[in-house]
């Protein structure tokens, strides 16, 4: 009999701190993250680990048909770029943020126009080998930069006519509605 009663509270303790720990943080921004990797994993864990945090994780999003019922901390796989406009609708996100590392600037703009369209705002995770030496941390999110489509910039001879580069550069941001004062300078 006591070890049933201590296996039920045991249960119970478990249980309210899972509930816990998926409780709405007040004033946080409900999210979604579009990419299930490991820094995507890192990011959920991350944001729902901040009681005082901007964004709150209510579903993913992730193309991988392997994906598709897939659960990580609580949170369903909600559907690919297809779905993305009914995800945002359905879980009231008002911001999704893109953590797929090592993806083409192709899939990142088409998420970024469906994310548009869908009338929620568009945040990026840096690459991967930005995050390397520590871990993901709340303040990695922020809007895309044009480092961002660097499989298009790399293409680009820096040391070219200045005149063709800034052309180029502009033209890149304007496809991809990033303003050109998101190019980011030397650090």
């Amino acid at each position: 009999m006591g070890a049933a009663v201590a296996l039920f509270l045991m249960g119970a303790g478990r249980a309210a701190r899972r509930e816990r720990r998926h409780q709405p943080v007040r004033n946080a921004e409900p999210c979604l993250v579009y990419g299930v990797d490991e820094a995507g994993e890192r990011l959920v864990r991350v944001l729902l680990g901040d009681p005082g945090g901007r964004y709150l994780p209510v579903g993913l999003l992730d193309d991988h048909p392997g994906h598709r019922d897939l659960r990580l901390a609580g949170l369903r796989v909600l559907g690919g770029r297809e779905q993305l406009a009914e995800a945002v609708r359905r879980t009231g996100a008002r911001t999704v943020i893109f953590s797929m590392s090592g993806s083409d600037a192709e899939l990142m703009r088409d998420v970024r126009s469906r994310t548009l369209q869908a009338g929620a705002a568009f945040k990026v995770l840096p690459p991967v080998p930005e995050l390397l030496d520590r871990p993901v941390a709340v303040t990695d999110v922020r809007d895309m930069q044009i480092t961002d489509l660097l499989d298009e910039v790399r293409g680009l001879d820096p040391y070219g006519d200045p005149d063709e580069l800034i052309k180029r550069l502009a033209m890149l941001c304007a496809e991809s509605a990033v303003p050109l004062t998101a190019v980011p300078g030397p650090r």
